[in-house]
């Protein structure tokens, strides 16, 4: 989980979901897929400054996802 939400926010020019799906396919067994994938996109959502640690983000990484989002 931690590593798909870092690496969805480190490369902000591609689609996050896709960087997730990514992520997901190759490192969870296919039974738990579904439920990764929710876990992830709700933290992706809830990202915010104080979380930033536990994904080893900095505030520039998030600002400049935050950009592309938008």
């Amino acid at each position: 989980i931690k590593q798909a939400v870092r690496e969805a926010v480190m490369q902000p020019t591609l689609d996050p979901l896709d960087v997730m799906r990514s992520i997901i396919e190759q490192h969870v067994p296919s039974a738990d897929r579904d439920d990764v994938r929710f876990i992830v996109s709700d933290e992706l959502e809830r990202l915010h400054e104080g979380a930033l640690a536990r994904y080893g983000l900095s505030q520039d990484d998030h600002q400049r996802w935050r950009e592309r989002r938008t």
